[in-house]
C-alpha cells in the first residue's frame, strides 16, 4: 500500500493521438474510413521508438522529461519545504516519485512545474504519517455536553470545539482552512476536509510502520475503551499517558482528572482576546491519575507521569492504585470518589457522546498519541 496521500487533487497529463485530418485531392475530399476516423487514441510516453518500448526502463531513461504546470487550490495547505511530486503507478498499485524533477513553487500565485518522464495521473503527495505520533492531546469538558479537543501533531495545534451540534475547527487558524473554521461539522467530514487540504488526522495501522514505539491497539480493544471513556467526559478531563504506547495491543492507558483549568476565566472557550490561549493548561499539574482500560476490565495504577518506570508485580501486570481494585468499566473506577459524575453523565446528551467517540477513533489518539511530556 502507498505511504503517500494525494493533497491538491490529481491532474491526468496525456499524449493522444488525433484522426488523421481530411485531404484535398483534385477538388475532392478524401477521408479515411473505419473506427481511426473519429477515436482518439491513447498513446504511451515514453514512445516506443524512443530508447525501446514504450514504458520501459530503457525508454525512461532516454525520454526527454515533459515540463508540466498546474495551480494549486486556495484550500491547500503547502507546509513541506521539499514538496514531493509523483505519479500512479497502476502494476504497482502505489504512487512513485522515480522520475520527476525540477519541481518548483511559486507561493504567491500558487504555481507548481515540475519535469516528469511519466505521464498518466500525477499528484502533489506527501506521507500519510506527516502529522504523527501525536505529541500530546487533552479534552476538556467545558459543560455536560460540550468539550474541547486540543491535539499536537508533529506540525499543529490543532484545536477542535465539540457540542451536540457537531465539530468545529478552532485551530490551526490558516488562509487554507478559512471555510472550515468555525463551521459545525460531522466528525468524519471535518477530518476528510482536513485531509484534503494535507492535515492527515485519520491514521490507519500501517502509518506505524514508520514511527518509533507506537503499538496500534487492537481495534476492537480500541473501540470498546472508547466507548467506556466517552461516559466520563462530562465531567473528567481526559489526556495522553507517556505508558501507552509501552502497553500491549490489547491495553490502553489514559490519564483522568476533575480538576478543570482556569475555570473562572472559562479561557478554553473561543474569546477575541488576542492573548494566545493555552489549551494544555494543567496538563503536566498534579491530580491526574492514570486509568488502564482492557478487554472488560478497567483500573487505576501506581505510576504516573513521574515515575521514571512502570510499577510491574511478580506476574507482570500492572500496579494498581493504593486502595484501589479492578472494576469492568473506568466509570466504576471513579464514581465512588466523584459522586457529582454521575449527575453531569445524566445530563449529558447520548448524541453529543457519540460525536466523541467518533472522533477520538478517527483520530486513533489511543494508538498514536507519544504521550511523552513535552519539553
Amino acid at each position: 500500500a502507498s505511504a503517500y496521500q494525494t493533497i491538491g487533487g490529481v491532474t491526468v497529463v496525456e499524449v493522444l493521438s488525433l484522426p488523421p485530418p481530411p485531404k484535398r485531392v483534385k477538388g475532392m475530399t478524401l477521408r479515411q474510413e473505419g473506427s481511426a476516423d473519429t477515436a482518439v487514441e491513447r498513446k504511451a510516453y515514453p514512445f516506443e521508438h524512443i530508447g525501446g518500448g514504450g514504458g520501459s526502463e530503457a525508454a525512461v531513461g532516454n525520454a526527454a522529461p515533459l515540463r508540466v504546470s498546474i495551480k494549486l487550490p486556495t484550500d491547500v495547505i503547502v507546509a513541506d519545504k521539499m514538496l514531493r511530486v509523483g505519479w500512479w503507478d497502476e502494476e504497482a498499485r502505489s504512487w512513485s516519485l522515480e522520475g520527476v524533477s525540477e519541481i518548483r513553487y511559486d507561493a504567491p500565485a500558487r504555481g507548481l512545474s515540475f519535469l516528469t518522464s511519466h505521464l498518466g495521473v500525477l499528484s502533489v503527495l506527501q506521507h500519510t504519517h506527516a502529522e504523527l505520533p501525536y505529541k500530546r492531546w487533552v479534552l476538556t469538558p467545558t459543560g455536560p455536553s460540550h468539550s474541547i479537543l486540543a491535539l499536537q501533531t508533529n506540525r499543529y495545534e490543532v484545536v477542535i470545539d465539540i457540542s451536540s451540534e457537531g465539530c468545529q475547527l478552532i485551530s490551526p487558524e490558516l488562509p487554507e482552512l478559512a471555510s472550515l473554521v468555525g463551521a459545525r461539522l460531522p466528525p468524519t467530514v471535518l477530518l476528510g476536509q482536513l485531509r484534503e487540504s494535507g492535515i492527515n488526522l485519520c491514521p490507519v495501522d500501517r502509518d506505524a510502520a514508520t514511527l518509533h514505539n507506537i503499538t496500534p491497539k487492537l481495534a476492537a480493544v480500541e473501540y470498546e475503551a472508547l466507548q467506556h471513556l466517552v461516559l466520563l467526559v462530562p465531567f473528567f478531563r481526559l489526556a495522553a499517558s507517556k505508558w501507552n504506547p509501552s502497553r500491549a495491543n490489547d491495553k490502553c492507558c489514559v490519564r483522568v482528572t476533575s480538576k478543570m483549568p482556569l475555570a473562572e476565566d472559562d479561557e478554553l472557550m473561543p474569546s477575541a482576546d488576542p492573548k494566545p490561549v493555552d489549551r494544555f493548561a494543567g496538563y503536566q499539574d498534579d491530580g491526574w491519575v492514570t486509568l488502564i482500560v482492557a478487554n472488560r476490565y478497567a483500573a487505576l495504577i501506581q505510576s504516573g507521569e513521574e515515575d521514571d518506570a512502570i510499577a510491574l508485580d511478580v506476574h507482570g501486570k500492572e500496579v494498581l492504585a493504593k486502595g484501589h481494585v479492578a472494576h469492568g468499566t473506568p466509570l466504576n473506577c471513579l464514581r465512588d470518589a466523584h459522586p457529582d459524575a454521575l449527575q453531569s453523565l445524566t445530563q449529558s446528551s447520548a448524541h453529543y457522546q457519540g460525536l466523541v467517540q467518533q472522533l477520538l477513533g478517527q483520530l486513533r489518539v489511543l494508538s498514536f498519541g507519544a504521550g511523552a511530556p513535552s519539553a
